[in-house]
């Protein structure tokens, strides 16, 4: 018998803690939380009710034509194997929020700050947990 247990990912980011919750015996009870790092000034992570719309553990990256991009970066497709892309352990993209998503990080997270530029990073093993746990279409609630 399939049988489908209901979890949402709720994202305080006035706490800067990402918690995933899951309905167990008509109870929602934290099953993960850990701090996060969220957007810079700028770069804000946006707020509302959103779904994980895709999920990878070798993302690419696509560096965007952005400012705080090295001009000969920008534009480009790094592999997930090139040093110069910022994820690790993985992606989860956020649908309808222009490529912000929850990811690992090569370089320090900066854990409890505004300091990326939009998306949710997590310490890599932190995240890795949550991919495991996190399935496609499963609600992510920002505020």
């Amino acid at each position: 018998m399939l049988r489908l247990t209901p979890k949402i990912i709720i994202i305080d980011t006035a706490g800067f803690q990402l918690q995933l919750w899951r309905l167990r015996l008509n109870t929602y009870t934290v099953e993960l939380a850990r701090q996060i790092t969220l957007g810079q000034l700028g770069h804000e992570t946006p707020t509302g009710l959103y779904f994980i719309e895709s999920k990878t553990r070798k993302p690419d990256w696509k560096a965007p034509n952005a400012d705080w991009v090295p001009e000969e970066m920008r534009g480009q497709i790094l592999k997930f194997d090139d040093p110069k892309n910022p994820f690790a352990g993985g992606f989860m993209s956020i649908a309808n929020t222009d490529g912000v998503g929850i990811h690992g990080t090569k370089f320090d997270p900066q854990l409890g700050t505004l300091s990326s530029h939009g998306c949710i990073r997590m310490n890599v093993n932190d995240f890795v947990d949550l991919y495991k746990k996190a399935g496609l279409g499963i609600p992510v609630f920002i505020y």
